[in-house]
């Protein structure tokens, strides 16, 4: 006869899994805590420039669902970044929300700054959360839209393939070894990039402040966004916004 099978749980295995789990809630209320100091910090950033601060969007909780688009966002989210045009960042992938919403006025310019989320899909299926800290500053006259991003050791070559069918070559072989450039109209892009605006890029790269992960030319914006950056990075990166501007604005007066 075949007796049933008895499992006994001895207090060893009791500890490990009373071990995992207080890991766990301890890990959570980490990443709790480092959030909430966080907020504040950027509360008392968007103070110090007089800025009103949210942490989120009127009614910006719920979600709005929709299966047929693979949108899942607040409308107010949604509205919220229809204000950047057809930003790549802002207009791919599922689960978009807006959070840490500041803007106001500094050295005579607009800006805005806030964290954006979103989940990168692959093959049809949410593969990847990006959160992003995004400074974005107002341009007064439209420049060709495009993007630029530091060139990732080891897997630089892996991006260009992943996705070439809008890979700008500036014609500056320094340059394109150090950034991945992309534009849905590349010649106007490479007549944007001139001396100026490469130059102060390759600048960032040996200096000591270079947050940022990306940069975004749309319309009458320049966009500077690094992964959930804390708050005593903002400042260099309105500094990077206004140097790229500044840039850009040379080679407008000089065309």
């Amino acid at each position: 006869m075949h007796g049933s099978a008895t499992f006994y749980i001895g207090p060893l295995f009791v500890l490990v899994a009373a071990g995992c789990v207080g890991l766990i809630v301890f890990v959570v209320a980490l990443a709790l805590r480092w959030n909430r100091v966080r907020q504040n910090q950027l509360a008392q950033f968007a103070a110090s420039n007089g800025w009103p601060y949210s942490e989120r969007l009127p009614h910006g909780r719920p979600p709005a669902i929709d299966i047929r688009r693979r949108v899942y966002a607040t409308q107010a989210a949604e509205d919220f970044l229809q204000r950047f045009g057809g930003c790549p960042l802002f207009n791919s992938g599922s689960w978009r929300d807006v959070q840490n919403i500041m803007e106001g006025r500094k050295g005579n310019r607009n800006w805005v700054v806030f964290d954006y989320s979103f989940w990168r899909e692959h093959r049809q299926a949410e593969a990847e959360r990006v959160e992003a800290t995004c400074v974005v500053l107002d341009m007064p006259k439209e420049m060709p839209a495009f993007s630029v991003e530091p060139r990732l050791p080891f897997i630089g070559a892996l991006m260009e393939w992943y996705d070439s069918s809008d890979l700008v070559d500036t014609g500056d072989a320094e340059f394109d070894k150090l950034f991945i450039t992309r534009s849905i109209d590349p010649a106007r892009a490479r007549g944007s990039l001139g001396p100026a605006v490469r130059t102060y890029l390759k600048g960032l790269c040996h200096g000591s402040k270079r947050y940022y992960r990306q940069l975004h030319v749309e319309r009458n914006m320049v966009i500077v966004s690094e992964t959930c950056a804390p708050a005593k990075h903002l400042e260099a990166m309105m500094e990077i916004a206004a140097g790229v501007a500044s840039s850009l604005e040379s080679v407008r007066r000089t065309t």
